[in-house]
């Protein structure tokens, strides 16, 4: 069995992983991403042992930004058995050797065994390689028929490992530059909020005395604005004391006519409340204000 038979799974399985925890990440930091940084996230991920495969080309991935998107969906939701049979249909377009093609369709055709290695393409065993002798099988007839053996290759569970490794090959390489991709995606994203953070802990954030002393400028404008317009607005000092009057712990309700809701107490109360409020917190500012412009005309 090959180093890359046993890695299928694991870099299907890391990539699934990422996908489902990662995606809205991954999504957001590609699509921003101009060509020119997206041509720099693709530099290096390629695998050390092979060649670049013909759809993993930095001028394909890049100019269209939803291709690798769709490509990471696919390869990270898709079973590897329907990504192998998929792989299958594009090597018997150009990657097999004709040799071999010509033996591929043949077995494909009237599936068979012999001695040899074959390849399991399920999703349990999935890439597993091993020697296919019918004799050692338990329901091997004296023929040296084994029903099981024929079932699984039939259904193209079991497949000649020569002439399938090209399918394989292929799925180990996709499925590690994809891996590979997503890594620099997501360091990209962490080293930003790194740096974000570094840049929000770097900041003064303490309130300066001027700007204090805005604050309480504009709070004290405030206030003197909701006086005035008590006097010129009925409906500005109605809602101020509708809401004084919901904020009163003994307030009282009941429905009369129509569904209408009306408000029972002594109104006088409540016009009081509402204007004694603004004015008590146009006070406080305004003494607030001054304090602060005579600490700050004081020196130390």
């Amino acid at each position: 069995m090959s180093q890359d038979e046993v890695v299928i799974t694991a870099l299907h399985r890391d990539l699934r992983c990422k996908y489902e925890k990662h995606f809205q990440t991954i999504e957001k930091v590609w699509s921003l991403a101009n060509q020119a940084k997206r041509q720099q996230l693709f530099q290096g991920c390629t695998h050390p042992l092979y060649e670049p495969e013909q759809d993993w080309n930095v001028a394909d991935i890049t100019e269209d930004k939803d291709l690798f998107l769709r490509m990471l969906t696919w390869r990270a939701t898709s079973t590897l058995e329907n990504q192998f049979h998929w792989g299958l249909h594009w090597a018997r377009g150009g990657d097999i050797e004709a040799a071999d093609q010509e033996q591929l369709e043949q077995w494909m055709k009237c599936p068979s065994y012999h001695e040899g290695t074959y390849t399991y393409i399920q999703d349990d065993f999935y890439g597993e390689t091993f020697d296919v002798e019918a004799k050692l099988m338990d329901d091997c007839t004296r023929t040296g028929y084994s029903p099981k053996l024929t079932g699984l290759m039939r259904r193209w569970n079991l497949m000649p490992y020569r002439l399938v490794s090209v399918v394989l090959r292929r799925q180990v390489n996709i499925l590690y530059c994809l891996n590979a991709l997503v890594d620099k995606v997501l360091d990209t994203e962490k080293a930003q909020c790194l740096e974000k953070s570094a840049r929000y802990a770097e900041e003064d954030r303490t309130p300066t005395l001027d700007g204090l002393i805005a604050s309480a400028e504009g709070y004290k404008t405030h206030y003197q604005t909701c006086l005035y317009r008590f006097y010129i607005d009925t409906r500005f000092l109605s809602q101020c004391v509708r809401d004084q009057l919901d904020s009163r712990p003994d307030r009282t309700c009941h429905l009369r006519r129509s569904d209408q809701q009306y408000l029972a107490g002594p109104i006088g109360r409540d016009i009081f409340d509402a204007t004694y409020t603004k004015v008590r917190s146009l006070a406080f500012w305004r003494s607030v204000r001054e304090l602060l412009a005579l600490y700050s005309t004081g020196g130390n």
